[in-house]
């Protein structure tokens, strides 16, 4: 299982283009903002520990992408999931693992500031 982990994670970084290519526009932060708004979302970091100690949000969930095939049962399922990291690789990655393990709505948000956004967008 850890060598597919390690396949599944080494193929999505190598066929992501840079993270860069691909901001967030305003109307994707609008459109998450009114899911977190209307359904009981859940906002899912992925980054490290360290990282997240450094600028992590208290309303969003750190499980390190490292850590989240043991740790899928401390999310609902029932929820959806926006999920960020650094710069959108390791939340690409954690995405396909969510929904591999059957989680139905999940949205690869791709960095912490976006989360920063949605959130402030929320209050």
């Amino acid at each position: 299982m850890k060598s597919f982990l390690q396949l599944l994670f080494f193929s999505l970084m190598l066929s992501s283009c840079s993270p860069f290519s691909d901001v967030n526009k305003d109307s994707d932060i609008a459109k998450y903002s009114q899911i977190v708004q209307e359904e009981e979302a859940i906002g899912l970091d992925v980054r490290s520990i360290k990282e997240f100690e450094r600028n992590g949000s208290t309303s969003a969930v750190n499980i390190p992408i490292a850590q989240l095939s043991s740790r899928f049962d401390e999310l609902d399922k029932k929820k959806t999931v926006l999920v960020f990291c650094e710069s959108g690789g390791r939340s690409l990655v954690a995405k396909k693992l969510l929904q591999m393990k059957g989680f139905k709505k999940v949205i690869n948000i791709k960095d912490w500031r976006t989360w920063d956004q949605v959130i402030e967008g929320k209050i």
